[in-house]
């Protein structure tokens, strides 16, 4: 089809079925309990008590650098240089709500709001659905507020995940 709104569809209705989550059934939850049950806990004291830290503006702009500058924001528009460039303006603001967030647990729903571009994997004709892969935009309060999580647990990360299972860490 050459049509945008079938074109459209048809991205939608593939990528949703792709996407989209199995209920497990009561059996599957009864057999994961088990298997988690069997764990050994590896999380300390001395872990959490660093894991639940405050939030601080040096690291705020640490994260925010980390980010890079030069890429795409989300559907804000917003990018990691515009708040670079305005930081000291910003800093007081930004780390609050980000300290927000943080204590309360619950961020608001536009930070959590991204853009979908497909993008071809192949160069050439990609006239099926299949050769092409969906990425995601985020905004650059949420890529920011991750960057500060995924530091925060990455010093921890070897003690609590086996050496086998850290590819996608």
């Amino acid at each position: 089809t050459k049509d945008a709104n079938e074109m459209r569809d048809t991205a939608t209705t593939f990528y949703k079925n792709l996407l989209t989550s199995q209920q497990f059934s009561d059996q599957q939850i009864q057999k994961r309990k088990i298997v988690l049950d069997c764990l050994e806990h590896k999380v300390s004291y001395e872990m959490v008590e660093s894991l639940v830290k405050g939030i601080f503006s040096t690291w705020v702009r640490a994260a925010l650098v980390a980010v890079g500058k030069n890429v795409c924001p989300g559907n804000d528009g917003l990018s990691p240089d515009l708040f670079l460039k305005y930081w000291d303006d910003i800093v007081d603001v930004f780390t609050t709500a980000l300290q927000e967030v943080f204590h309360l647990g619950r961020m608001p729903i536009e930070w959590n709001e991204g853009m979908i571009y497909l993008i071809p994997k192949v160069k050439g004709v990609v006239d099926d659905i299949k050769k092409w892969r969906p990425i995601t935009l985020l905004n650059t309060v949420y890529k920011v507020y991750a960057k500060l999580l995924a530091t925060r647990l990455q010093p921890f990360l070897p003690h609590i995940v086996h050496k086998t299972q850290t590819c996608f860490i």
